[in-house]
C-alpha cells in the first residue's frame, strides 16, 4: 500500500483515478474547484466519492474511509509547502492543469503561469520533502502538426498548435531537465481523447450526447475538407495504466528512473462524424450533423502507437468504442437527473 497525492483530483480523469487507487493505496486529493472550469460538476464528483453533498463553502477538507480532500490551488506555494509538510507521499499524481485547446487560445497568459508555473510548483517541493515518484499528465496535444501517423513517442513534437499544447510541452521539457538534475522518477503520460463516466460539460463526448439526446444538430468541424479523426481512450483502461504504473514504481528496487514519456490511447482512430453516429445508435435517435469549417488550433488527426507503454506494464485497452460509449450515455442519464449540467 503506497500514500499518492493526485493533483486536480476533483476532475474528469482525477476523479475516475481516485476511484480506482483508494481500493489499495490512501489517497489524498486536491484541487482549487475554481470557477473556470465546470465547478459544479467538480462538487457533484466529490459528493458521489464521499457519499454526502458538498458545497464549495464547506470543501477546504473533508475526510472520509475513501480518504481525505483538500481544497488547494497549485499556485500557491506556501499552501504546498505546508500540505507536504504535515503529510508523506511515496506517489504524486500530477493532473490539475487548465485544459481545452480554444480557452488557451483566448486565456494563454492564464494558462501558461497555471499549468507550467503550477507543474514546477508541485514537482520543486515535492522533491524538497523527499517525494521520488511522480506521474504527470501531458497530452497527445502536444504533436501538433506532426503527420506521421501513428505517433511513437519519437515523432515530432516542435510544432504546437496552441497554447494548451505548448504548455504541456514544456512541461515536458521541465521534467526531463529536472531529472538530470535531482534523483528522481518522472513518467510523463500522453493522453489521447479520453472519455467516459464523468467527462466535463464542456468536452465533446458530453456535448455530442447532450445535442442528439436533445435532437439538437451537431456541427462537426473539418480542415480543408478533411474530417477530424480522434484516438478516443475510455477513461477505465487509462486508469488502469496509472494503477499499474504505481504499482511497478512502488515495487521498484531503484531509487531513480530517470523522465520516462508514454503514450496512452486506444489505438484506433475514429473519425468525429463516425464517433456521433454511434451515440444516435445507442439511444436510438436520428443525429443531425452539419459539417463546418473551422476548429481553430485543433489537431486533424489522432492516433498514439502505445507499444512502448504496453510493453512496460503488460496492459493494453479493453473497451471498445461501443461499450465505452454505452456506459457514458448510461452515466450521463443518471448526471443529468441529479443536475450534473453545470
Amino acid at each position: 500500500m503506497a500514500k499518492i497525492l493526485i493533483t486536480g483530483a476533483a476532475g474528469f480523469i482525477g476523479y475516475n483515478l481516485w476511484e480506482k487507487l483508494c481500493i489499495e493505496h490512501t489517497v489524498m486529493g486536491i484541487d482549487n474547484l475554481t470557477d473556470f472550469s465546470n465547478p459544479q460538476m467538480k462538487l457533484q464528483r466529490l459528493s458521489n466519492f464521499f457519499s454526502q453533498q458538498i458545497q464549495k463553502e464547506d470543501s477546504v477538507e473533508v475526510t472520509a474511509e475513501k480518504g481525505v480532500f483538500i481544497t488547494a490551488d497549485i499556485l500557491d506555494r506556501v499552501k504546498l509547502q505546508s500540505l507536504f509538510s504535515l503529510h508523506t507521499f511515496d506517489v504524486v499524481i500530477h493532473l490539475a492543469a487548465l485544459t481545452g485547446i480554444r480557452p488557451s487560445i483566448q486565456h494563454e497568459e492564464q494558462y501558461r503561469k497555471v499549468n507550467e508555473q503550477g507543474f514546477k510548483n508541485v514537482v520543486e517541493i515535492a522533491e524538497q520533502h523527499g517525494v521520488k515518484k511522480i506521474i504527470y499528465a501531458s497530452s497527445s496535444s502536444v504533436y501538433g502538426s506532426c503527420s506521421d501517423y501513428p505517433f511513437t513517442e519519437g515523432s515530432d513534437t516542435n510544432h504546437p498548435l496552441n497554447p494548451y499544447a505548448s504548455t504541456k510541452k514544456n512541461n515536458e521539457l521541465f521534467a526531463e531537465d529536472f531529472t538530470q538534475q535531482h534523483n528522481i522518477t518522472m513518467i510523463g503520460l500522453r493522453f489521447f481523447t479520453v472519455y467516459g463516466p464523468w467527462t466535463r460539460p464542456d468536452m465533446a463526448t458530453f456535448n455530442f450526447i447532450r445535442k442528439v439526446l436533445n435532437n439538437e444538430e451537431i456541427t462537426v468541424f473539418q480542415h480543408q475538407q478533411q474530417s477530424m479523426v480522434r484516438d478516443f481512450t475510455y477513461v477505465e483502461d487509462v486508469c488502469e495504466a496509472i494503477a499499474r504504473l504505481v504499482q511497478q514504481l512502488c515495487s521498484a528496487k531503484q531509487k531513480s528512473l530517470g523522465h520516462s514519456i508514454y503514450n496512452i490511447g486506444g489505438g484506433e482512430p475514429v473519425d468525429i462524424a463516425t464517433y456521433v453516429a454511434e451515440i444516435g445508435k445507442q439511444t436510438g435517435r436520428t443525429v443531425q450533423v452539419k459539417k463546418q469549417q473551422g476548429g481553430e488550433g485543433e489537431m486533424i488527426k489522432t492516433f498514439a502507437n502505445c507499444n512502448k507503454l504496453f510493453q512496460h506494464i503488460s496492459f493494453k485497452p479493453k473497451v471498445s468504442i461501443e461499450e465505452g460509449l454505452q456506459k457514458t450515455i448510461e452515466w450521463y442519464n443518471f448526471a443529468i437527473k441529479h443536475d450534473a449540467r453545470k
